[in-house]
């Protein structure tokens, strides 16, 4: 028999992804720590009154704190009643909470969701609340993403410094998502509300329609090598900044993000006399430079007979990828990667190689560096597998998240396709796992606006 959720999910129309099932999310994930807007503790137990502040809770994240202080009533008239339809999808939102909610509130509810949420959640609490909204994201029928939030599916919460602002972004996109969709199966989508003209009168970037937005800045790179007292004057295209990079032999180090603008460190080795792009003649010198090392790889199933060397030459000689690699004075190739450029708009990251003699000269993290440089507004992918370690440190060092997957319900890290090289039969295949890095353009864009805010 079919569950009352999956009854619920099988109707016409219906939004996996609406402010009851979000709300209900926060109260599952979130046990205890948060505050109404009158920076009352709300406390999760059987005996609460939970589950109404929660609806609250949501409505006051599209206003600042002073707004706040200035409405007449910080509980917006929210009754026991009025927030148990919300919750079980029998009312939809206020319709003047819905109207507001249609402005350019984006990044007050990324500000509140940093400081009145997450700020007071345990890392395990966090990754519980993302993992769950997730999940609900992931249902959506691809018709039903108006705000292409599946696109953010891969996020995790981790050290790195970059996916904390992509996830509140991500959960602020599903409030504002929940508050304009509808609440209620077969509720109908008011396509004014989504797709809102901007106001003539206010001071719009009349190219990304958003009122007061940093993005309509020019692009800033500015580079130093390590051991120098200053740093660049700025670059302002990536074509020029690859092009130095490329002349000065550079082992690229950090890349990181501030007010809009792109830092970028590097250092020089003696024994690197040539970083460039492999020319067609350099293809055989890729092949045997794979070949050399082909055992260190643990192959795919899919790969079924083919050799790695082999698949990199023709994939070379076709042109679908691309190749750049670091060469020794004797014309040595000591260190590889190849990139392919995918219709969805992201670019593949292939083979990653470093000769045995060069390795922990950060070489391999450079090129990946450099490929982030050179494809700066799209999305990098790659992957490795379970047990290569060293070679999971280098997408840490490049900002690179893991990318999870909706197992029947349940988020996986990693896909079992590698053959085992001690028992090739297929049921003791082992993993491979999967990486991803917002684009550079994204991130330094996200550093804009926390530095307008």
């Amino acid at each position: 028999m079919a569950t009352a959720k999956n009854k619920k999910k099988n109707m016409k129309g219906y939004f996996s992804l609406n402010l009851g099932s979000l709300c209900e999310a926060i109260y599952d994930t979130c046990p205890k720590g948060l505050c109404d807007p009158n920076g009352k503790k709300i406390i999760n137990n059987e005996n609460s009154d939970y589950k109404y502040k929660i609806v609250i809770l949501v409505y006051s994240l599209l206003y600042t704190d002073k707004e706040l202080s200035h409405l007449p009533d910080r509980d917006f008239n929210v009754t026991f009643s009025t927030a148990s339809k919300i919750i079980h999808n029998i009312n939809h939102a206020r319709d003047d909470i819905r109207d507001y909610a249609q402005g350019d509130v984006l990044d007050i509810i990324q500000e509140n969701i940093n400081s009145r949420i997450l700020s007071h959640l345990t890392l395990s609490t966090k990754t519980a609340l993302l993992s769950r909204i997730q999940t609900l994201v992931a249902e959506l029928s691809d018709e039903h993403d108006y705000m292409n939030l599946k696109k953010y599916l891969g996020l995790t919460f981790s050290s790195q410094k970059e996916a904390s602002p992509l996830i509140s972004r991500f959960l602020a996109k599903c409030i504002r998502f929940s508050l304009l969709m509808p609440n209620s199966p077969g509720g109908t989508v008011y396509w004014e509300r989504i797709n809102n003209q901007p106001v003539l009168t206010s001071k719009n970037d009349p190219y990304r329609l958003v009122s007061d937005d940093a993005g309509s800045s020019a692009v800033k790179i500015i580079i130093k090598r390590i051991g120098d007292y200053r740093w660049s004057d700025p670059f302002y295209n990536f074509d020029q900044i690859l092009a130095t990079l490329l002349r000065q032999r550079a082992v690229i180090k950090s890349i990181t993000f501030k007010d809009g603008a792109i830092y970028l460190q590097y250092t020089q080795l003696s024994a690197i006399k040539n970083l460039k792009k492999l020319s067609k003649k350099e293809h055989i010198t890729a092949y045997e430079f794979i070949q050399k090392y082909e055992k260190e790889f643990r192959r795919k199933r899919s790969w079924g007979d083919r050799n790695l060397c082999d698949m990199v030459k023709k994939g070379l000689d076709s042109n679908k990828w691309t190749a750049y690699g670091y060469f020794d004075g004797e014309g040595k190739l000591i260190s590889y990667l190849d990139t392919k450029i995918r219709l969805d708009g992201g670019v593949e990251l292939g083979v990653a190689l470093t000769d045995s003699a060069y390795r922990g000269a950060s070489l391999s993290s450079s090129l990946i560096y450099l490929m982030q440089l050179k494809y700066a507004h799209c999305r990098l992918f790659g992957g490795t597998y379970e047990e290569n370690n060293a070679m999971h440190q280098t997408f840490s060092t490049t900002d690179f998240v893991r990318i999870l997957y909706n197992d029947h319900g349940e988020k996986i890290d990693k896909i079992k396709e590698r053959i085992n090289p001690e028992c090739p039969d297929e049921a003791f295949d082992t993993y491979s796992i999967y990486f991803f890095s917002e684009s550079l353009l994204t991130r330094a864009f996200h550093s804009s606006l926390a530095c307008k805010k």
